[in-house]
């Protein structure tokens, strides 16, 4: 294991403590792949660990990857740390100073508001972990990286934790689609909150040198811009433009290209395709949130089973 570096960075107006292990150092050309993670938790962990594998399995192009974790849990950050191939980023500050509750109450009352309800009666609509907690903190987690993998990084790529690419081919084909107008390339399209529809951070790689001279951040302001969304609203008005992967969560119907013997045909997740109706990448969604509540809707995949399949197939 290299050295931990003790560094402090200023990020939306609060100081963060961070512990930075950099074990892994590759040319501007190479992508920045960042994952924002959160061990809450040993099923938060597992999901954690099987990305990871995955990642390390089925991206065969050249990539410098990067782990930004908020745990507290000393035995889950000393099991990051001994991993050789990542840079590490642990965060000793928290999100939740009265920077996230400003943010929260500005969420909440202009949730109330578009719904005609009182703020007290918006707190049934707006669930903390998905829209200011997890949202605000994934957010901050990329802007921390975005401020430690150097400014001469030509490509960074947004990931969430619950992510497990499938194809070896899955980076290549992303980054094929980047053109002299195309800045950002999705996994899948964020259509869950009104027009303009953006690429969710997911899982989507940026022109990280243009992000950078525009002065962009991932920073939301809920609930009309989630993580990265004012940023991609910038890009769109000025004359960029972005593409995002055919994904079933977009158009259910993708099922029906998958051949019925296909192990992907019956997961009830995210999976995004390439042109030749390949499943390249998955996303089991709210992952964090199943691990900690245990509760699953009916025709969902819980945690568990996501685990599950990575180990028996993905991994076997």
């Amino acid at each position: 294991m290299g050295k931990v570096e003790a560094v402090k960075l200023r990020r939306d107006n609060k100081t963060y403590s961070l512990a930075v292990l950099r074990q892994i150092v590759h040319p501007p050309e190479v992508p920045r792949l960042v994952v924002a993670a959160y061990q809450v938790n040993e099923q938060a962990h597992n999901i954690l660990r099987v990305c990871l594998a995955t990642l390390r399995k089925f991206t065969s192009q050249p990539h410098e990857l990067w782990v930004i974790d908020r745990t507290t849990q000393p035995h889950y950050r000393r099991w990051l740390m001994a991993q050789l191939d990542v840079n590490v980023v642990l965060m000793n500050t928290l999100p939740t100073s009265a920077t996230l509750q400003v943010r929260a109450k500005t969420a909440l009352t202009a949730l109330a508001s578009s719904r005609g309800v009182g703020v007290r009666s918006a707190l049934g609509l707006l669930s903390p972990e998905r829209y200011v907690n997890g949202s605000y903190a994934n957010a901050l987690q990329l802007e921390i990286a975005g401020q430690l993998i150097g400014a001469e990084a030509k490509y960074l790529m947004t990931l969430q934790m619950d992510v497990m690419p499938s194809d070896p081919c899955w980076l290549q084909f992303l980054m094929a689609k980047f053109d002299r107008r195309t800045v950002a390339v999705g996994v899948r399209l964020e259509t869950g909150k009104g027009a303009p529809y953006f690429p969710h951070s997911l899982g989507c790689v940026l022109d990280w040198q243009l992000f950078r001279k525009l002065n962009l951040s991932f920073l939301t302001e809920l609930p009309r811009w989630d993580v990265s969304h004012k940023a991609m609203s910038v890009l769109v008005e000025k004359g960029y433009r972005f593409w995002c992967c055919r994904n079933t969560y977009n158009d259910p119907g993708l099922i029906d290209v998958l051949p019925f013997n296909s192990p992907y045909r019956v997961l009830h997740v995210d999976r995004a395709l390439n042109d030749e109706d390949n499943v390249i990448f998955l996303h089991l969604g709210r992952g964090v949130v199943k691990s900690v509540s245990g509760r699953v809707p009916q025709g969902h995949f819980s945690s568990t089973d996501w685990v599950r399949f990575a180990e028996d197939y993905l991994l076997a």
